[in-house]
């Protein structure tokens, strides 16, 4: 009988140091053993553990201005505000629009592009050129680029590349622009095609500040004919107006108009040393070409084209703005 007894209170003793170990437990909020020691309850929830703190939020962002050099524009701003690329470089704060005072103006270093607006540099590597973001509402969430889009409205001639990749086509869009070169009455340029003898004295003589001469024959051209032979650009009282001109002729012409200096180099050319020939390359004038072997060649008795005679006229034009500066 003793001995039972001595069991149950050792029962009973046991049940007592546990219940007093799961209170202490339950009353701290700790876990003091097992997980089945501890009851987990609303009102008890199990300690929260928390890890590394959030790094705190950006709270500047840099947003680059591109002045798309690739399409004839510069930002204008200060020199020293742009960095090696002609990009320029402004901070705001994050879920900021960008203060007016910060965005650049853009300016054309072609005078007949137009810009048009700024579009994030992904959709002007994709070509949407048209989509622009309004500067004065919008809010960038990142870093980003934007770019500055121009837009050239002169159409090209209908035998021109559309897409305006002729190595030519600055000139003869300016020329055209200004009045000074036309194309063909159905709208084509005919640019390899052969310039006549009084095409190329109109646009020489024109170029080099002559007037408009009205014609003395019954040739369109033959005022210019008239005139050159009275200056001594021309010698030759026998000259077929409508035939085709060679370089060589071109630049006898010009020289004489414009009163060249005679040149003070040696050729450049691997085919030619005459002195009206140095003399347009050393006024920028004509430069040649290369040949298939590397070589820059002038090839003073091939006949001069449409597209070539533009060159010339456009340079003869800045040859005087230069020479006024």
């Amino acid at each position: 009988m003793k001995k039972n007894m001595k069991r149950v209170l050792s029962l009973a003793l046991a049940i007592s140091v546990v219940f007093s170990l799961s209170l202490v437990a339950f009353a701290t909020g700790g876990q003091s053993g097992p997980i089945y020691d501890t009851i987990w309850t609303p009102s008890n929830p199990p300690p929260i553990t928390t890890g590394p703190a959030a790094p705190e939020a950006q709270k500047k962002l840099d947003v680059l201005f591109n002045g798309g050099n690739e399409l004839e524009g510069a930002l204008n701003v200060p020199a020293e505000s742009l960095d090696e690329n002609k990009n320029y470089r402004v901070s705001v704060e994050r879920g900021s629009v960008i203060p007016q005072e910060l965005i650049p103006g853009v300016v054309t270093e072609d005078q007949y592009y137009t810009p048009m607006g700024w579009v994030l540099k992904d959709d002007y590597e994709k070509g949407n050129l048209t989509a622009f973001v309004d500067l004065a509402t919008f809010v960038p969430s990142e870093s980003v680029t934007l770019v500055a889009v121009y837009l050239d409205t002169w159409t090209p001639y209908k035998d021109m590349k559309q897409d305006r990749s002729d190595w030519y086509y600055k000139y003869v869009r300016d020329l055209s622009i200004d009045g000074v070169f036309n194309g063909t009455p159905d709208g084509n340029l005919l640019p390899l095609k052969p310039l006549a003898y009084g095409e190329a004295l109109k646009l020489i003589m024109l170029a080099t500040g002559y007037e408009v001469q009205a014609p003395t024959g019954t040739h369109w051209a033959s005022g210019y004919y008239a005139k050159a032979l009275e200056d001594g650009l021309v010698d030759d009282e026998n000259i077929d107006l409508d035939s085709s001109i060679t370089r060589r002729e071109v630049a006898e012409i010009t020289v004489l108009a414009l009163d060249l200096p005679d040149a003070s180099i040696e050729s450049p050319f691997a085919d030619t040393e005459l002195p009206v020939a140095l003399a347009m390359y050393e006024a920028g004038l004509m430069i040649g070409t290369d040949n298939a072997d590397g070589e820059r060649v002038f090839m003073p008795e091939n006949d001069i084209t449409r597209a070539e005679i533009t060159t010339i006229v456009w340079r003869i034009y800045h040859y005087f703005e230069n020479a006024a500066a």
